[in-house]
């Protein structure tokens, strides 16, 4: 979970690309490597990885709208919780054991329509361990929708409704 990101970013082998919008970004920062400030120009496309949470089953989550960097190299994916949350995807970022500002302990999850996933917390950063797909997988395994295909064009002035 990344708030700093632009928007969702998918990297490394773990993504199978479903739709190519045409449109294209420059990456700049996230990359790995000597071009990270100067990054590449790469694909928006709508992706499939499969999803493994502490205590659940394996999902499919399909994200759309996200940069994709098909280097082997990227061990890494970025997903933009307001991208996700903007689609009705809830999260709770505060790490368990530690309390948000109004007292409630952190959860450490995101509701994905009704399902609850646990998130892993490494001391610097919130995730799900991610990895492509089998075959079988993609033939049985329930999809979740974690951002929406219409672009993500977040208008500041509005009052957020997530």
């Amino acid at each position: 979970m990344d708030t700093g990101a632009d928007q969702t970013t998918c990297g490394g082998t773990a993504w199978i690309p479903l739709h190519d919008t045409g449109e294209k970004v420059r990456c700049n920062g996230y990359y790995q490597g000597e071009t990270s400030q100067n990054g590449p120009i790469v694909p928006v496309m709508s992706l499939v990885t499969c999803g493994e949470s502490v205590g659940n089953e394996p999902i499919l989550l399909l994200v759309h709208q996200a940069c994709y960097i098909k280097d082997a190299a990227q061990t890494e994916s970025l997903c933009h919780p307001y991208q996700a949350m903007a689609h009705g995807v809830n999260f709770d970022l505060t790490p368990v054991g530690h309390t948000n500002e109004l007292g409630k302990p952190g959860k450490q999850c995101l509701t994905i329509e009704d399902r609850t996933l646990a998130l892993a917390f490494d001391g610097r950063k919130m995730y799900i361990n991610i990895r492509r797909p089998t075959r079988k997988e993609l033939n049985l395994l329930e999809i979740f929708e974690l951002t929406s295909p219409d672009p993500f064009e977040p208008n500041i002035n509005d009052e957020l409704k997530w």
